[in-house]
């Protein structure tokens, strides 16, 4: 009897205590670069011009060295009506991107969803052992929530925002929230 309670003991943690990861697999079997869980909510910002973003370190981008970023995947609340997608290479310092790989604006977003924004072919970025920034730029009029994020905890480069021209992370912009964007690159291993 002692041992059927000690199966069923072990039988309920197993299944009590893993709670299951979102996948890593985005649009037709790619991968994601990703440091966010699921989505949570979406903060509200005031009027201005907002970018966010996330930066991979090279910690994380050489396991994909060689393959190629085929386009960005982000959680979306509402849509402004300007959007726009840049890739950075790594920066002269840890807290802000380089130099700009690729820059494209967006249409055809859907608002509280998913959405997979592929790259033309000619756009694709091969993936090297370096720091690579995906963000999402736009402007709103007025509080409006835009970009996704999930319930942290916090990854130190997850929550990249630049508010108006300068570079903080989310974090330090609100003085107390841990957030990671729901902004991943869409990975075409080759």
């Amino acid at each position: 009897m002692k041992k059927l309670a000690f199966i069923l003991c072990i039988g309920l943690l197993t299944f009590s205590a893993c709670e299951k990861d979102e996948p890593n697999t985005g649009p037709g079997g790619t991968e994601l670069l990703r440091l966010d869980g699921k989505r949570a909510n979406s903060p509200i910002l005031p009027g201005g011009t907002y970018e966010h973003a996330v930066k991979f370190p090279s910690s994380l981008t050489s396991l994909y060295d060689g393959d190629l970023l085929t386009g960005v995947q982000v959680e979306m609340n509402d849509v402004p009506s300007n959007m726009e997608v840049i890739i950075y290479g790594p920066g002269t310092s840890a807290t802000v991107p380089g130099i700009e790989l690729y820059a494209g604006v967006i249409s055809g977003l859907t608002p509280n969803a998913l959405n997979n924004i592929e790259f033309n072919e000619q756009d694709q970025i091969l993936i090297g052992r370096s720091d690579l920034w995906i963000s999402m730029k736009y402007t709103i009029s007025s509080p409006t929530q835009v970009i996704g994020c999930d319930a942290g905890p916090r990854d130190p480069n997850g929550d990249y925002l630049n508010d108006n021209g300068a570079w903080t992370t989310f974090a330090d912009f609100t003085g107390s929230e841990s957030i990671n964007w729901n902004i991943r690159g869409i990975v075409t291993r080759q």
